[in-house]
């Protein structure tokens, strides 16, 4: 992914340092790698009945309700990787909930969740985060299809959860016309009929997250504990 990015920047300026990026992107990746550390680490089995989804973008980056205060700090987001059905890693801070770092003793809580409400809740994230797809075991079209109308319902405007209603390389060719053409066409009619709808259904969608309260009973009881 690194390489193809630099390939697509080297195209559009001369003065583009592959070098340098690469450097820039290893301390960055190991900067992650330890800021994660920090982090309770939880394995969550599920013994429900409903097994747990996934999607084009699992892992899912929950900001808390204390994000305002500081959008850069670790300590405000939740992270949710649901690694098949029955197993999920949530990812918690210790400075706002009642879990220990992962370093430097490398070890994984392990938490039971029976509940299919819990699990319910844990799935319903996955179509917020997801870019164009969710993903359930063999059976579990009917659920899909639930989870994304319960959501849309929700919502004042469906583009919270699916995003815009076009092609990717219909996106693509709305992003280079809008970057390129944009002093040319930004007035017209055509423009804010065609191309400017992408973008506000794209930012709806960016914004999903923010706007939705899991209300997870496992994190509010770790949070209360803290």
């Amino acid at each position: 992914m690194f390489r193809q990015t630099a390939d697509e920047l080297s195209r559009y300026t001369d003065e583009f340092d592959s070098g340098g990026w690469t450097e820039t992107v290893e301390k960055v990746t190991r900067g992650g790698h330890k800021n994660l550390q920090q982090f309770g680490w939880l394995l969550i089995e599920n013994r429900s009945t409903q097994p747990l989804i996934t999607s084009d973008h699992p892992v899912v980056t929950y900001p808390t309700q204390q994000a305002d205060q500081d959008a850069n700090s670790n300590e405000n987001v939740e992270i949710f990787y649901p690694i098949g059905p029955n197993h999920l890693i949530a990812l918690l801070h210790p400075a706002r909930y009642d879990v220990e770092s992962l370093y430097p003793e490398k070890r994984l809580s392990r938490n039971i969740i029976e509940s299919t409400t819990e699990i319910h809740k844990l799935n319903l994230l996955q179509p917020l985060s997801a870019f164009s797809e969710i993903f359930g075991p063999v059976g579990e079209d009917e659920y899909l299809n639930e989870l994304v109308t319960i959501l849309c319902n929700a919502f004042p405007n469906p583009d919270y959860v699916r995003g815009p209603q076009c092609s990717q390389e219909h996106m693509k060719r709305a992003h280079k016309l809008a970057i390129e053409h944009y002093s040319q066409i930004g007035g017209t009619e055509w423009y804010n009929e065609s191309i400017r709808p992408i973008f506000e259904a794209e930012y709806r969608e960016s914004v999903a997250l923010t706007e939705y309260s899991h209300n997870l009973s496992f994190v509010e009881e770790l949070r209360e504990a803290a």
